[in-house]
């Protein structure tokens, strides 16, 4: 049967509600440490190791088998999934079995003498434990072994297997050393070809050969006497062929050898220990001189693989493969990943190298011949640093990230297996006689001999080992195009095995949770969710005609992210929050350097009918993690929110934060990726595309002094007027640089803290006055000032489209700190607008809005006289409000003075409201948040954020029309600022090394906002059913025609809710605790605009336009409400007795005329009880009865008639209609009734036909 996604969906849960299984659980507690070791699982005499279920080989037709391991503690938890029916259309990633790539030789790791020195180091029970867990069917099975020819550096000192100087026939070599009690090596490799049940291909490769071939006369670094073809390089290939048989005769087959492990001279020698050296001719001189000829007499079977180096090298390194002489013994290229700038800088992996070898050498194999973590020195700052980190668990995950990375990649780039260095070493990373200590993915107590250590890299080997058995091919597994930007942080490949199943292996490396749909090579799908840094193995038989359905549930806690988890990789959309100046976890902070910075997707595009997109951020860690949730009819009990797109209030302006000098010095002291990462993640398509811009106009407190354009005293035209400084200090070059990168249209608003001092009283810009008063020479001469800023700016290419009258210009009663500050009272502000400023920019820069006010929302009712002069009126569009004396942030209970928002608005609701400046610890450290950053408190950290999203949630549903932050940047101290009045920011920036930059989660709440409510978007109605305490929420319609919908929960306790679209549809939400989350539904037609039912689109048109508070002018507050069906405000201006009912807009409509026309019956019953005259005629003669009639509204035209209106009425039969209805909406003279009838509003007609006789009559005549 066909069943829709979201069935299917409902499917996943269902069938991932089973329990996950495990053969034996992961024990982390250590006898050794007398602690748990987190990520790390402990197997020791009185702790079985833990095992894994082989379950998957008995899968039915109807099944799936799924292992998961994951960051936060899961190692191969296993389910089993059931198939359902489904539809291919909805595939992400397709298998394509007809198109087959590279056999798998096999994965495994490394004989070496350390390797065998530690197992044999514990007793029976734990040797038996540590074989089990790589070679048993309980284990991951590994099947591929590399053996050392002689000593590593992963010995206890340099030997060879013959010493007798100028021995060129070999007559002494022996493997004596294998078999002594010292290494136990013969004796291991025996024991685990003993106890597996799968093949063991195992490749010998030689570190340097006895010490009497080098010209050196040593093996460090050495260099082999003579050439190819000469005796030495002869008696080399007669050593390793006598390796082969010797091992032979102990029954151990050598499937094949590397010509030389790392022959490539290494730029930097840090350390030193046996290699011999050559190169890429030399090597296809020896092959097809001396070493091909003598292992084709003497081992005709056996593989002969060239390179077994950094594969950096390798497309370099075919001199062997373009000498048909040499490449006709061999068979394979060994690659290494140390040189790989992959894991340090994350800016590659050298993959296209191995897919560009693999195009030019198909039937040449790669294979992974080595590879460990702890390689790279501690003070590389970026890198996983040096040997075991046994007791660091975020490292330890980091590394095993860096495998499956590699590993994966790998394969997808034709690469064949892949095999680990070391099996097992000590918790120092040796036995190491050169002192060259790496890791393991097993880690032995060597103290005491009773434990062992199984790291993450252990568990992600066996994602692939256990699963990609030696044969299995590698299939076509390609993402759909819609699919492919999406996933990128997921890495996939998969595989035919041997046995007849298919494995698809799934990394997600990302920071945000994917849903990811498959399609199977049955034509049926298989969905998987998969969560942050974690890898699913999914396994299943050919299905036939099923859907396979599973699901990766990992929890995620941010709080204990890997350290320098995916620094490894560029822009990896995933939040790391380890500190390398602070060398610790910052909890809740995301970290950015130089190679790292998590991004937001733009997943939310993609939505389709029926689905829901859902951001989160939260307290618990979560960073925009998105996922889907699809739509239904089913009814909920949950709180339940209502979508009325048919109401809309303001316009959105945008959100966005300061370029002031601090913000500029900042970014600028970064290096120029880091500048670039900053200004990404404000303003690029995968930051927060922020909107708003406030540019300082002269100094402020944060700046490192005072300072003004023109210094030179009584330069009243500006003469000397320069912002030089500007240019000097990077603030120019910041704020083009974000223009010219920016995704979206950025508005610029400029606001000046203080004038020249020259100007001032007392001739100091700290708590100033202006000489003289408005309309005098100063007060002209500022206002030339300003303009002359717009001026030189404009010549820079950077326009302004609005300004400040003055930053914060009333005088505090509280201030503790000083810095300039122009203080003006309200009645100056209104003259100086109405004499200087406006006139000025009106006539210098007429599209420049003046905004008024940028002061503490707490006073705006106090300093309303600028809006209360019609000649300063006309020059005001926008009023700006500040945040710093709410009493809401510490004394919730008072509010945030939303209030005065809204009674602001209801009075002036053709002046927009801006929040032009708000910040976090600015508070004394004694009250609420506190004072300056909150870098390493994460609880006073997510206080501050929750503030920021109250806030503006809040702002916004009283008619504020953006947001503005104040520096965009700070350094770890809050500044710099001259002034000493540090306080925090969104993104804070390391001052002293200049090497990284932290996110903090105001800046996460900042862009729920910002990205997802463009400018240009309206709010909407979104009244809430039942009161939730610390529970916030708005909607809005976006020019997309998305519906936004914004929830804060500040409560400790997870919320559910439900919502209901206009088409009775819901969707049901669970809110984390202390959360945020936007909720955003695709584009609808019913989403686009208001509507009016049964109104022509030229009428729709018309009253979408009146809608805006900003068109036409002359509507009133009343109007405003009327058209938005807001019967609450209704109320109030009714109440205030502040309105005229019976007033008329340019439309020549009154209040009545409107709501009757909508059908608006609460409020058509409210104003006729107010007093409202019900046969007032609108300016065509129509009254309130004409309108009501002609939107076919019955129960309007029943209140009328009982209230006592005229229905014989005619409208106007001169005037032709200043609504531009289609010409047969109204006939001139018609009556009610004949408006009914014509557009077939037949219960309107009912209702009106005792009227029509006399109406008839006249009309005919």
């Amino acid at each position: 049967m066909a069943v829709s996604r979201s069935s299917v969906r409902g499917f996943i849960t269902l069938a991932m509600a089973l329990p996950f299984a495990q053969g034996i659980d992961c024990n982390n507690w250590s006898m050794r440490y007398n602690k748990f070791l987190d990520g790390v699982c402990v197997c020791n005499s009185t702790v079985a190791c833990d095992t894994f279920p082989n379950d998957y080989q008995k899968l039915s037709s109807g099944e799936a088998g799924i292992f998961r391991t994951t960051r936060d503690g899961e190692r191969f938890r296993y389910a089993t999934a059931s198939f359902v029916d489904g539809s291919s259309s909805d595939a992400d990633l397709i298998i394509d079995a007809s198109t087959t790539y590279q056999t798998i030789i096999g994965f495994g790791g490394a004989f070496t003498d350390a390797a065998a020195i530690n197992v044999y180091k514990m007793d029976d029970t734990i040797q038996k434990m540590i074989l089990d867990a790589y070679y048993s069917k309980d284990g991951i099975q590994y099947t591929t072994g590399r053996i050392p020819i002689s000593s590593t550096d992963f010995s206890t000192s340099v030997y060879s297997y013959d010493d007798t100087v100028d021995d060129f026939d070999m007559s002494d070599f022996s493997i004596t050393v294998d078999k002594t009690s010292a290494t136990h090596k013969l004796d291991l490799i025996h024991r685990v070809l003993d106890m597996t049940e799968r093949d063991l291909s195992i490749f010998a490769s030689s570190w340097a050969p006895p010490v009497w071939m080098t010209k050196e006369n040593t093996t460090l670094n050495c260099h082999l006497k003579g050439s190819p073809g000469e005796q030495y390089w002869e008696a080399l290939a007669l050593y390793y062929s006598k390796f082969i048989t010797a091992y032979k005769n102990e029954g151990i087959n050598i499937w094949a050898m590397t010509t030389q492990n790392e022959p490539a001279e290494p730029l930097v020698k840090l350390n030193a220990w046996q290699s011999l050296r050559f190169t890429a001719a030399t090597e296809r001189d020896f092959i097809k001189k001396d070493l091909g000829p003598r292992m084709k007499a003497d081992h005709p079977d056996l593989k002969l693989i060239l390179m077994d180096d950094n594969k950096s090298n390798l497309l370099s390194w075919l001199a062997a493969l373009e000498d048909s002489d040499a490449a006709q013994y061999v068979d394979g290229v060994g690659i290494h990943w140390y040189s790989n700038v992959d894991f340090p800088l994350g800016i590659g992996g050298s993959f296209s190298d191995l897919t560009t070898f693999h195009s030019k050498y198909p039937n040449v194999f790669m294979l992974g011949t080595e590879a460990c973590e702890g390689y790279i020195p501690d003070w590389v700052v970026t890198s996983t640093g040096a040997g075991v980190k046994l007791d660091n668990f975020n490292i330890g995950w980091w590394r095993a990230h860096n495998y499956a990375k590699d590993i994966i990649n790998d394969l997808t780039s034709f690469v064949s297996g892949w095999t680990d260095w070391n099996l097992v070493l000590d918790t120092t990373g040796g036995p190491n006689w050169a002192k060259n200590f790496v890791d393991a993915p097993i880690i032995v107590d060597e103290t005491n001999g009773n434990e062992i250590y199984k790291q993450p890299m252990y568990y992600i080997m066996g994602h692939f080992s256990k699963f990609l058995t030696p044969g299995s091919v590698r299939l076509k597994f390609t993402a759909a195009s819609g699919s492919k930007s999406r996933l990128s942080d997921v890495d996939w490949t998969a595989f035919l095995t041997p046995e007849g199943q298919y494995v698809a292996i799934l990394f997600n490396k990302g920071n945000g949770e994917e849903t990811v749909t498959i399609l199977a090579p049955s034509a049926k799908l298989v969905e998987v969710v998969i969560r942050p840094t974690s890898i699913q193995t999914v396994v299943f038989n050919n299905v036939g005609k099923y859907h396979v359905t599973a699901t990766m549930l990992a929890p995620y806690v941010l709080s204990t992210l890997a350290a320098l988890l995916i620094t490894t990789q560029r822009a990896s959309a995933t939040c790391s929050n380890w500190s390398t100046r602070y060398q610790t976890n910052l909890e809740g902070v995301c970290v950015c350097n130089a190679t790292q910075c998590d991004t937001v997707s733009n997943n939310y595009t993609s939505l389709t009918t029926g689905q829901v997109g859902v951001y989160t951020t939260s307290k618990a860690g979560d960073r925009f993690t998105y996922k889907v949730v699809n739509v239904d009819s089913t009814a909920v009990s949950s709180p339940t929110y209502s979508i009325d797109v048919s109401t809309q209030y303001q316009t959105m302006i945008g959100f966005g934060g300061s370029f002031t000098d601090a913000a500029t010095i900042n970014v600028y002291k970064l290096s120029s990726t880091l500048q670039q990462m900053v200004l990404d993640q404000y303003f690029s398509e995968t930051g927060l595309q922020y909107t708003l811009g406030r540019v300082p106009i002269g100094s402020t407190d944060f700046s490192t002094s005072i300072y003004s354009y023109n210094d030179v005293v009584d330069d009243f035209e500006m003469e000397h007027f320069s912002v030089a400084v500007d240019k000097s200090s990077h603030k120019i070059d910041l704020i083009q640089r974000v223009l010219k990168a920016s995704s979206r249209d950025v508005k610029l608003f400029a606001s000046s803290w203080a004038p020249p001092a020259w100007m001032t009283t007392k001739n100091t810009t700290i708590n100033c006055a202006l000489k003289g008063n408005p309309g005098e020479e100063y007060w002209e001469a500022l206002a030339l000032y300003y303009s002359k800023f717009f001026d030189a700016y404009s010549d820079e290419g950077i326009d302004f489209w609005a300004m400040t009258v003055q930053n914060e210009p009333s005088s505090s009663i509280l201030q503790t700190s000083e810095w300039q500050s122009l203080r003006l009272t309200a009645d100056q502000e209104r003259d100086f607008v109405k004499l200087d400023l406006g006139p000025m920019m009106a006539k210098n820069h007429p599209d420049l809005k003046i905004i008024a006010g940028d002061d503490q929302k707490s006073g705006i009712l106090d300093r309303l006289s600028p809006f209360e002069d019609t000649d300063a009126l006309k020059y005001i569009s926008g009023l700006g409000v500040h945040w710093y004396r709410d009493l809401d942030f510490f004394f919730f209970s008072l509010g945030g003075d939303f209030d005065k928002l809204l009674s602001f608005y209801e009075d002036y609701p053709d002046i927009f409201m801006l929040a032009t400046e708000a910040c976090e610890g600015y508070l004394p450290s004694w009250l609420g948040t506190g004072s300056g950053v909150s870098l390493t408190d994460a609880d006073k950290s997510w206080s501050r954020a929750e503030n920021y999203g109250h806030d503006i949630i809040e702002d916004i549903n009283n008619y504020v029309a953006g947001w503005t932050d104040w520096n965009l940047a700070l350094d770890t101290t809050g500044g710099p600022n001259w002034a000493d009045n540090y306080v925090d920011a969104p993104i804070l920036v390391d001052e002293a090394n200049g090497a990284e930059f932290y996110k903090q989660p105001m800046f996460y709440i900042m862009g729920h906002f910002s990205k997802f409510i463009p400018a240009g978007s309206k709010r909407i109605e979104f009244p809430k059913t039942k009161t939730l305490s610390s529970f916030h929420r708005t909607a809005f319609v976006t020019p997309e025609n998305r519906v936004v919908i914004q929830f804060m929960n500040r409560d400790s306790s997870a919320v559910t809710v439900s919502v209901k679209q206009t088409d009775s549809k819901t969707f049901t939400l669970s809110l984390p605790a202390h959360s945020m989350q936007t909720v955003i539904l695709p584009p609808s037609t019913v989403t686009k605009i208001f509507s009016v039912l049964q109104l022509s689109a030229s009428f729709k048109q018309y009253y979408n336009q009146l809608r805006d508070p900003n068109f036409p002018p002359a509507t009133t507050p009343l109007h405003v409400a009327v058209l938005n069906n807001d019967f609450n405000r209704v109320c109030r201006l009714l109440s205030k007795g502040i309105v005229d009912i019976g007033a008329t807009d340019q439309t020549g409509c009154s209040a009545l005329n409107h709501a009757a026309l909508l059908g608006h019956l609460k409020i058509c019953e409210l104003l006729i009880k107010s007093g409202a005259n019900i046969n007032l005629p609108a300016h065509d003669n129509s009254t309130s009865l004409h309108k009501a009639a002609q939107g076919g509204h019955a129960e309007v035209v029943q209140l009328l008639l009982r209230e006592g209106v005229d229905p014989y009425a005619l409208n106007k039969a001169s005037r032709p209609h200043l609504i531009p209805f289609p010409s047969n909406c109204l006939e001139k003279g018609e009556s009610a009734y004949t408006i009914a009838s014509h557009r077939n509003h037949v219960q309107v007609a009912v209702l009106l036909h005792p009227y029509s006789v006399t109406q008839d009559k006249q009309h005919l005549e």
